[in-house]
């Protein structure tokens, strides 16, 4: 049991945390001499002990070592590191390589790689360089229409920058061009022309050549606005002294040649280094079968011009549907490569034994040579059982039906009283609902049906009231016909009202109660109001 719950300790612990790596680091590529710099030695994801510095002569060690902690949770997987940093510097000039240091971990001792520094003696006229530099370079000078090339801006500084913008872009019609991802861009030391900048990566951009000759790629302007710390010490930089500087970067030329020829026929259009895997087919198929075919490409080419013709058709199969995926990028570093993945499904025409050969040609810079990617499955085709039936010469076609017959029908449907009484029901129900509801609109069109009844007596509403005051009017001014709302009894008011006085209160009350009604407020004194004075409404007779 104890040894079972190390094992599953060991394995959570392998999920849990990150590789273990012991790695030298430094800020410097090349230092001037008698300048310092810092060199760590990380190990990570571990804990170590005995950790053994090398030999750093010919540096020496202005400082350390000093001990760093990291531990750091991204995803919900833990990594953390031990550093050992050390100062260095050197009177001497040229270039230097620094010994392995080593650490032991778990019982095994882990070994760092040596790293050389390069150290360079400072020009007498070094102090008149500019603080502010942006290099333009090219991976190449020259290269192959289509093939990848590398364009980058690189920084140079000695002064604070709080901010930059590029103002000015070269012209690049004559490439396809494609932005590299710049997030995991380190800051670091170079000497350039004898004085020592931090330097930093502005941009990469992978570009594909589509027109041969010589291409010149003209300067680029970067605009920074240069900052200092302010006279408090508090870290501020651009709030007290700031100053906008304008940079060009320099021009670039390459030589881009045209393809060698002759260029095979089924050619893809790739330029690069490429490779291609194809997924596993079986042995034998029939004639009613679809073979489904599928592969992947991976490589360095442009895959957005590819045009590639993986299967030669004769008259054995058929496509008869093809479709190929996106464009997923599988590393920018150190060059753009990017993967796509193909199916097709074939299928075969007549029977026998063939040989399916799909394959991708390209052309390969390294070589200089077009490079045919090829596999080949052999492929056994059987007739299909339907196919093979029909294809027989003696096979004859039986009749459908050989002596129809037709047999008298009967009326056992219309014979059955209770089909009669099933088809009667929903016709019942339709007319008790239709005489149901004539009875209630004309209950509900009468006046003298409605009693104004409400669970609460204390409760008053409109609704209520204005069939109080309908059938008041009824009762008071006593005709052969009744009226069915207060609009009608409101125009008859209104034609009597020159002859006799009495429909005035009546008007009145129809006023308000319609104004209460359309004002959306029901108050409770007023409806008691109207309530009785609707009740005195008795007194009047015509």
């Amino acid at each position: 049991m104890k040894k079972h719950l190390t094992v599953v300790f060991v394995c959570f612990s392998l999920l849990l945390f990150g590789q273990v790596s012991f790695e030298v680091i430094t800020d410097a590529q090349s230092v001037l001499q008698n300048s310092s710099f810092q060199l760590s030695f990380k190990l990570s994801n571990a804990q170590g002990s005995n950790f053994n510095a090398p030999d750093f002569s010919p540096f020496q060690v202005i400082a350390g070592p000093a001990r760093s902690m990291q531990t750091s949770i991204i995803n919900g997987a833990m990594t953390s590191s031990i550093g050992y940093v050390y100062t260095l510097a050197c009177n001497q000039v040229g270039s230097f390589t620094i010994k392995p240091a080593n650490i032991l971990v778990n019982g095994k001792v882990l070994y760092s790689k040596p790293i050389t520094i390069k150290v360079v003696k400072a020009q007498a006229n070094a102090s008149n360089g500019a603080e502010i530099i942006v290099r333009a370079f090219l991976d190449k000078t020259e290269a192959y229409l289509g093939e990848q090339i590398c364009l980058t801006y690189k920084l140079y500084t000695q002064v604070n920058i709080d901010n930059m913008e590029m103002g000015t872009h070269p012209n690049l019609d004559a490439f396809q061009d494609q932005a590299v991802n710049m997030l995991n861009n380190p800051t670091l030391r170079e000497i350039y022309n004898g004085k020592e900048y931090t330097t930093k990566i502005l941009s990469k951009t992978i570009l594909f050549p589509v027109k041969s000759g010589r291409i010149h790629i003209d300067p680029s302007v970067y605009r920074f606005v240069k900052g200092e710390r302010d006279p408090f010490g508090v870290g501020m930089t651009s709030m007290f002294r700031s100053e906008v500087v304008n940079v060009s970067t320099n021009d670039l030329e390459i030589l881009i040649k045209e393809l060698p020829q002759p260029i095979p026929e089924n050619y893809s259009g790739a330029v690069g280094s490429m490779s291609i895997q194809f997924s596993p087919l079986n042995r034998t198929y029939s004639l009613n079968d679809a073979i489904h075919l599928g592969l992947q490409l991976q490589g360095d080419a442009n895959f957005n011009t590819l045009n590639p013709d993986f299967i030669k058709l004769d008259s054995s199969f058929e496509i008869t549907d093809s479709k190929s995926g996106d464009i997923i990028k599988v590393t920018d570093e150190p060059r753009l490569t990017n993967t796509r993945k193909f199916d097709f499904l074939l299928l075969p025409k007549k029977s026998g034994q063939f040989i399916l050969a799909p394959g991708f040609v390209y052309f390969n810079t390294e070589l200089k040579k077009y490079i045919h990617l090829q596999d080949s499955f052999l492929l056994q085709i059987s007739p299909g059982h339907e196919t093979a039936k029909n294809n027989a010469p003696d096979a004859i076609l039986d009749p459908i039906i050989e002596h129809p017959k037709l047999i008298a029908g009967h009326d056992y449907l219309f014979n059955d009283p209770k089909i009669w009484l099933l088809s009667l029901f929903p016709i019942a129900l339709l007319c008790i609902g239709l005489i149901r509801n004539t009875r209630l609109k004309k209950k509900q069109l009468d006046p003298d049906s409605f009693e104004f009844q409400t669970t609460d007596p204390g409760e008053l509403n409109l609704d209520g009231l204005e069939i109080q005051l309908l059938q008041k009017i009824n009762k008071v001014f006593k005709k052969d016909t009744r009226f069915k709302s207060l609009t009608e009894a409101k125009m008859y008011l209104n034609f009597i009202i020159k002859d006799d006085t009495k429909p005035i209160s009546f008007l009145d009350l129809i006023q308000q109660l319609e104004a209460m009604k359309y004002s959306g407020i029901q108050d409770v004194t007023k409806l008691k109001d109207l309530q009785a004075r609707i009740a005195r409404l008795d007194e009047l007779s015509i």
